[in-house]
């Protein structure tokens, strides 16, 4: 008659284990089984805030499930790659300071230590630029008048 016997203990993400089961009343009295655990993959359920000034250095906040011990965070668009440097980091919130950008398509790419999981794709913004003074409003035809503009949100690049 066949036995069941369970055996439960704590792993170690990404760790390898050898299991061997030993049989007295077989021919072949042992089978060795190697086992790899493989977390589930990273999930972003949220980013506080989804946009910010193009100045930057403000904190966002990363959260959902499986991040892992560490990783990195990185704000990604076609005009921009920046890492946002990371102050707080745990298995299910990640905490980390916007670099300066621009951009309205910005993606939120979150590499975990778990198999090197990679999350991509969670959207960011930085704000528009506002304009709110024009110095001076007017000047002769033939050009030549420097104009001062006032307002924020005008990148990095003029």
């Amino acid at each position: 008659p066949s036995q069941q016997h369970v055996l439960s203990w704590t792993p170690s993400v990404g760790s390898i284990y050898y299991v061997s089961v030993v049989s007295r009343a077989q021919v072949n009295p042992s089978v060795t089984v190697r086992l790899r655990l493989r977390p589930p993959a990273p999930v972003i359920g949220n980013v506080q805030p989804s946009n910010g000034i193009t100045n930057g250095e403000f904190p966002i906040t990363l959260t959902g499930t499986n991040f892992g011990l560490n990783g990195t965070v990185r704000l990604e668009s076609p005009r921009l790659s920046t890492e946002c440097r990371v102050t707080e980091y745990s298995a299910v919130r990640v905490i980390c300071v916007v670099a300066p950008g621009i951009g309205d398509d910005v993606q939120i790419r979150l590499t975990t230590n778990l198999n090197d999981s990679t999350v991509q794709g969670y959207p960011f913004q930085y704000n528009a630029p506002s304009l709110s003074t024009i110095s001076p409003t007017h000047g002769p035809t033939d050009g030549g008048t420097v104009i001062q503009l006032i307002g924020t949100n005008f990148g990095l690049f003029g």
